[in-house]
C-alpha cells in the first residue's frame, strides 16, 4: 500500500502482526477527546488505494472494548488523495485522552463492484427471501 506521508510527525502506518486485515493508524500528536462531541483527527497521511478497491476506517478491537465512543467508518475512494480523518464521536459524558503514536484504528481494504447499475423488474429468488 502506498501512503504519503504529510509532515515529519507521522509514523508510517503499518499491518503490526502477520494475518493483520488492516493497517494500524499512529496519532502524530496527543489527542483529548472531549465528552459529547465530535471530533476530527488529523492523520497525517494520504493513501493511494488501488482502483477497484475500497479503504474503511476502522476501529481497534481494544479501543472498542474499553472506551464507549464511536469511530465513524467513512470510505476512502480509490481516486481520493487528500488527507485522512479520524472521526470520534463521543456521547459520553467522559473524556478520552490518546497519547502521541498511541493506535485507535485501523484502515482496512476491500474490493468493490464497480459494475454499472441496472434496473430489472424482478429479483432472482433465494432460499433466504426477504428475510
Amino acid at each position: 500500500m502506498k501512503f504519503k506521508l504529510l509532515n515529519d510527525q507521522v509514523k508510517l502506518p503499518e499491518l503490526k502482526h502477520e494475518g493483520d486485515a488492516g493497517y494500524d493508524l499512529y496519532l502524530y500528536e496527543p489527542v483529548i477527546i472531549q465528552p459529547n462531541t465530535i471530533t476530527i483527527i488529523n492523520t497525517g497521511i494520504a493513501v493511494e488505494i488501488p482502483n477497484g478497491e475500497v479503504g474503511i476506517i476502522v476501529p481497534r478491537s481494544s479501543i472498542t472494548t474499553s472506551c464507549q465512543f464511536q469511530l465513524q467508518m467513512p470510505l476512502i475512494d480509490s481516486n481520493y488523495r487528500g488527507e485522512i480523518h479520524i472521526i470520534v464521536n463521543n456521547p459520553t459524558n467522559y473524556y478520552y485522552e490518546f497519547k502521541k503514536n498511541d493506535r485507535i484504528c485501523s484502515l482496512c481494504v476491500f474490493k468493490v463492484d464497480t459494475s454499472k447499475p441496472e434496473e430489472i423488474k424482478e429479483l432472482s429468488q433465494t432460499n433466504r427471501g426477504e428475510n
